[in-house]
């Protein structure tokens, strides 16, 4: 099995450190769906990117605008994991992402036969859907509501959740009726690990049939039952999704994932 685009594949270290301009970070996105090989690579590299998270502030300053003004791709190659072409390492890294790129050696070396996800949670995607303010200050002084949904967004941008979700629960309480208010708080328990009451409130968009966000409440709370390891709630959604015809090409590639990892488990 091979990456089906070395190109894009290149960008994880970016995309890890939100360095990304916001085409490349939806085109990495689709990537990991669209290959096989890079979604199982990130699978087993878990460990290291649990370490890269834990010290962004290191590995990050060492994420720059190439010298010669390049983009992503050319940033990107300086962390590549296998000789360069010229001959040799380039081994560029600073301490703590040496220690990251030594366990992905040894991945490499130890597990070549990782061939997919053991369970229904590895195969969950779970990314901040993007917001934008869309209301004025003025507007903003007049309504509560909106004025706290305001706050707890911002703090949301910020991937802030756990303080974010003080503000969003407020502003739903004020505003029960308000669909996006939901959404989004259901998606914040989500990137907070709150799987239960993020499934609470996603359902709750979903009864309300509010077209809005009726296919991005299906997505996430298809991936919240698989963080459950709750397979055949998390099909449903899928399904419900696809039936919308909201983007086929990524249900289908999930739906294929979670049809491999049935099969795998005893």
């Amino acid at each position: 099995m091979k990456c089906v685009d070395k190109k894009t594949g290149r960008l994880l270290f970016l995309y890890e450190f939100d360095k990304l301009s916001e085409a490349d970070r939806h085109r990495f996105e689709k990537h990991l769906f669209e290959c096989d090989y890079c979604f199982q690579s990130l699978h087993a590299l878990s460990p290291v990117v649990t370490l890269m998270r834990q010290e962004k502030e290191v590995f990050a300053s060492d994420l720059l605008p190439a010298p010669d003004g390049g983009g992503a791709e050319k940033r990107a190659k300086r962390y590549r994991l296998f000789p360069s072409p010229a001959g040799g390492w380039r081994w560029i890294f600073k301490p703590a992402l040496g220690v990251a790129v030594l366990m992905v050696f040894a991945l490499f070396i130890i597990r070549p036969w990782i061939s997919g996800p053991q369970t229904f949670a590895d195969l969950a995607r779970i990314e901040p859907w993007p917001y934008y303010a869309l209301h004025t200050r003025g507007q903003l002084d007049e309504d509560k509501a909106d004025k706290l949904f305001e706050q707890g967004m911002e703090l949301y941008n910020e991937k802030k959740y756990t303080a974010a979700l003080v503000s969003l629960d407020s502003a739903k309480i004020l505003d029960p009726a308000d669909m996006g208010k939901q959404f989004y708080l259901g998606l914040t328990y989500l990137l907070a690990d709150s799987v239960d009451s993020a499934i609470v409130y996603l359902n709750n968009v979903i009864q309300s049939g509010d077209v809005t966000y009726l296919d991005k409440s299906y997505w996430y709370l298809g991936n919240a039952y698989l963080l459950e390891e709750d397979g055949e709630k998390a099909i449903q959604q899928f399904e419900a999704l696809r039936e919308l015809d909201g983007e086929r090409w990524k249900v289908d590639k999930m739906m294929g994932r979670i049809k491999k990892c049935k099969e795998n488990q005893p």
